[in-house]
């Protein structure tokens, strides 16, 4: 703000650069319309302003892209130098909460109230449109990459529809209304891993149920006496496993992490598998494999490896990462990072920025 002179970061998709709004003095309401007062390719927004009308413009650039580090499946460790899944200048949003199709990964393009959502192969560096959401719509995508199933706030709960990959909600078949949130498809893609008592700003205790993707059909699957249970993902090399999560009634603060054999009957709780890892939110620093057998965490800077062996149902002694030499981009405990398929892929960002000094106009 300067006098009756209100200056912000504006201007239509893919362009961002300064303009001003005039507020009549007293009542502030708006004079007039905006006025544009830089027309660079670049953004360029107001930081501050001097008392003789001097602005400070922040100008820069920025994007950021998905790389893969391949993976054995047999060892965990990595088999070649890390290599870029995407190119260009625009900032692609690794989506690391969606399943699907093992062999991709998932980045979402914000385009004004939509979310375009990408799913990029691992082996042909192919990308494919997954889904045009609106904001604020929870996306699940089914193991072969061919199933969406969107839930959609209906009142104060949410409605659960199915369509084909490259769709949007509107098209979507409705599996059922008003009767909580899906959190993922099953590893054969015949349920939607879903929460019944899903609801806007609820505080009570959540289970897990499968409903049927073909009938809307739905039966019990996971319950805790005290606790909320949430399915984080499917894990194993023969996808077999299901990570869950408990945390206390109204809380997203998980409290302990366990492995679920996976069957279409109620599992009981003397089946699952504790998570030898650390619990709360340290346990954010480590992801699962989908096609291998294979735990990955940061020990401070260093990555580690932990086997689970399903005959034993038991976790083997971590080991050290090693990664092949020759890379221009290292992947760090800061970095968003993702298990997919044979490698793990990470989000790297780059900007570059300058300061300008601008004389306001008139």
């Amino acid at each position: 703000m300067t006098g009756d002179r209100a200056l912000f970061l504006g201007g239509p998709a893919g362009r961002r650069n300064t303009w001003e709004i005039r507020l009549s003095p007293g009542s502030w309401r708006v004079q007039g319309v905006p006025r544009q007062l830089t027309f660079g390719t670049q953004p360029e927004g107001p930081v501050s302003i001097s008392a003789t009308g001097t602005v400070a413009l922040e100008v820069g650039s920025g994007s950021s892209n998905l790389h893969l580090i391949p993976l054995s499946a047999a060892t965990g460790q990595p088999t070649g130098a890390v290599r870029p899944l995407t190119q260009g200048g625009s900032y692609k949003n690794f989506v690391r909460d969606l399943w699907g199709d093992p062999g991709s990964a998932y980045y979402e393009v914000f385009m004004n109230t939509t979310l375009l959502v990408y799913a990029v192969h691992l082996d042909s560096g192919k990308r494919t449109l997954v889904s045009t959401e609106t904001v604020g719509t929870g996306l699940s995508i089914s193991p072969d990459g061919r199933q969406v199933a969107y839930s959609v706030a209906e009142g104060d709960s949410y409605s659960i529809r199915v369509g084909d990959a490259g769709t949007d909600s509107a098209g979507a078949r409705v599996v059922c209304k008003a009767c909580g949130a899906a959190e993922g498809f099953s590893p054969d893609g015949r349920f939607l891993f879903y929460c019944p008592e899903a609801k806007l700003n609820s505080k009570a205790k959540l289970t897990v149920r499968l409903l049927e993707v073909s009938s809307g059909k739905d039966r019990p699957w996971l319950e805790h006496p005290t606790e909320s249970v949430f399915v984080g993902r499917l894990f194993g090399q023969d996808s077999g496993w299901v990570q869950i999560e408990l945390a206390a009634p109204g809380s997203w603060s998980f409290s302990r992490r366990y492995l679920v054999p996976y069957r279409a009957e109620p599992v009981p709780q003397r089946e699952w598998i504790k998570i030898p890892l650390p619990d709360g939110s340290e346990s954010d620093t480590w992801r699962v494999s989908p096609v291998s057998n294979f735990f990955y965490f940061f020990e401070g800077s260093k990555l580690m490896a932990a086997r689970f062996d399903p005959q034993k149902a038991s976790f083997n002694e971590p080991r050290e990462i090693k990664f092949v030499p020759g890379s221009d981009v290292t992947l760090t405990a800061d970095d968003d990072w993702m298990v997919r398929g044979p490698g793990l892929v990470f989000s790297h960002r780059e900007t570059s920025g300058s300061v300008w000094l601008m004389k306001l106009p008139r």
